[in-house]
């Protein structure tokens, strides 16, 4: 029986902030953590995967919030 790995499960999730931090941090992950983003597009590409995640304009639009909420924004 496969054995997921945790450490991997956590990086998956915190791909779908990869978009909101671009916008807001100014910065490009792909270009600081090239072999992350890889890492990641190929997990999305399992559709067991890709499918129990959320929209990542759904995070952006969280965060947003947020952000305007606490006066970031």
């Amino acid at each position: 029986m496969y054995m997921p790995d945790f450490n991997g499960i956590r990086r998956i999730f915190s791909n779908y902030w990869f978009h909101a931090i671009e916008t807001f941090g100014e910065f490009n992950i792909e270009a600081e953590c090239p072999k992350i983003v890889a890492w990641a597009k190929r997990c999305l590409q399992k559709e067991t995967v890709a499918k129990t995640l959320p929209d990542q304009k759904k995070v952006y639009e969280y965060v947003e919030q947020i952000r305007k909420r606490f006066g970031n924004g």
